[in-house]
């Protein structure tokens, strides 16, 4: 036998033997594997997982995804279907990275598969079950059998020893609706013995339909919409255990109506005791009592003040082109008078030509001034004036003039501002007049020393 032959035949063994060794340990490529199954969270209907340390049993019924609780058969929670969704997209991206030929009930004993660490059933179009055994000593894969391949042992990334222990409230779908925001055409919050509000959606945004006294208030969109993102996006804190009782009256109600819908959401609040900052919450998309803590019943139990449109201050910016503050003598501090020019580069201070830094800003804050509590129709004994800011127009004639008042009987951090032309008295946050008392000359009256301290 010449060398020639002896090197096609050595060549020839060498390709034989990888033929028989793939077939023996097999790796599959992971975009292409017919013998691995492809779930639908469409098609299947069950998932049960039991494992030493925890395990799920996740049912789909008409009205979504349920995950039964440790114990019973029929109790049961609802289950977030995105979770749902991701360990089936799981199973279906995780494929065996090898397959090992010739199962035998010898090599189940050495792999740990003859007691295994956890067992999944998926009961689809067929049903497939997978059992997993010990880790491989490598420590990035474990051995695995499963239904739709009873002749092989596989090889699975050890991750699957985590997604079948996976705990049943790894699944909770804890919110209290599956609404979106923009979907909800009515709210209406009932308070028991405390009264409520009602807010209906219109072509313009949302106003105020019930009760009587606040039919004429407007909403605010923006505080409105936030509400509504709050609720949509709600989760309860926990389950309430299966021997919690609730009181026979609810502390409050909200009821949802859906676009179209006929009959509202409703959320039932109940507080079982008053010593304790933990409340029941029954939704009617929910249905299994849920505990929200005292934080998320503010969100929920949000007062009609909280949703009214409460700025009141409206003026064309682009407009103004001059401004004049006037300071008031008070508490020893002398006046003080100071008048500014918008210019391209900015506001500038007449005379001395000093750039007004944050001028423009200002000017923006005071549109979206809000009024923190009920306007006043007069100005208390103890308001006394502090500051007037005139603004003026491209004609030279005054736009509007507003007047700054410190009152010790308002909480320390508000006082009252005045809009000529205008009756009320508004109570809102003094941050906006010390900035702008900063505004003043240097060497003239210090934003903070203008104000007297305010007592409690």
């Amino acid at each position: 036998m010449n060398k020639r032959l002896l090197v096609l035949l050595l060549l020839a063994l060498v390709v034989w033997g990888g033929v028989k060794f793939f077939k023996r340990d097999q790796t599959a490529p992971p975009e292409s594997d017919p013998n691995w199954p492809l779930f639908s969270i469409n098609e299947v209907r069950d998932l049960n997982s039991s494992a030493a340390v925890g395990g799920f049993h996740l049912i789909k019924r008409d009205a979504g995804w349920s995950v039964t609780r440790a114990g019973k058969s029929e109790a049961a929670y609802r289950a977030d279907q995105e979770k749902v969704e991701a360990f089936l997209n799981f199973i279906n991206g995780n494929k065996p990275r090898r397959r090992l030929e010739g199962r035998s009930a010898q090599i189940d004993r050495e792999f740990g598969l003859d007691n295994p660490a956890a067992i999944l059933t998926i009961k689809s179009k067929t049903d497939w079950t997978l059992k997993l055994g010990v880790v491989h000593p490598m420590g990035d894969t474990i051995y695995a059998v499963c239904s739709s391949e009873p002749d092989n042992h596989l090889l699975l990334d050890v991750k699957y020893d985590e997604q079948l222990s996976l705990k049943e409230d790894h699944f909770y779908d804890l919110r209290l609706m599956d609404l979106k925001p923009e979907n909800i055409s009515k709210i209406r919050l009932e308070r028991s013995g405390k009264g409520g509000w009602e807010i209906t959606r219109t072509d313009k945004g949302f106003d105020f339909t019930w009760p009587e006294s606040l039919a004429n208030k407007e909403a605010a969109v923006s505080e409105v919409e936030m509400h509504l993102h709050d609720l949509v996006s709600m989760k309860a804190a926990a389950f309430a255990p299966d021997n919690s009782t609730i009181p026979a009256e609810a502390n409050m109600t909200l009821s949802i109506w859906p676009k179209e819908a006929k009959a509202p959401l409703k959320i039932s609040v109940y507080k079982p005791s008053p010593e304790k900052d933990l409340f029941l919450t029954r939704s009617s998309w929910q249905t299994a009592l849920v505990e929200l803590d005292q934080k998320r019943v503010d969100k929920l139990c949000i007062p009609s003040f909280s949703l009214r449109e409460r700025r009141f201050i409206s003026v064309d910016l682009g407009e103004v082109v001059r401004l004049q503050l006037r300071q008031n003598e008070h508490d020893g501090k002398p006046a003080h008078e100071m008048a500014a020019l918008k210019t391209e580069s900015g506001w500038k201070e007449e005379g001395s030509g000093r750039e007004l830094k944050g001028m423009d800003m200002l000017l923006w804050r005071l549109t979206d001034l809000r009024f923190e509590s009920e306007p006043s129709d007069i100005l208390p004994e103890t308001g006394i004036e502090i500051l007037d800011w005139e603004l003026f127009g491209k004609d030279e004639k005054p736009k509007t003039v507003f007047k700054f008042f410190f009152d010790p009987g308002l909480p320390k951090d508000q006082c009252w501002l005045k809009v000529e032309g205008r009756e009320k008295y508004y109570p809102v946050l003094d941050q906006f007049l010390e900035d702008l008392q900063g505004q003043l000359a240097p060497g003239g009256v210090n934003a903070t020393e203008a104000l007297p301290p305010k007592t409690d």
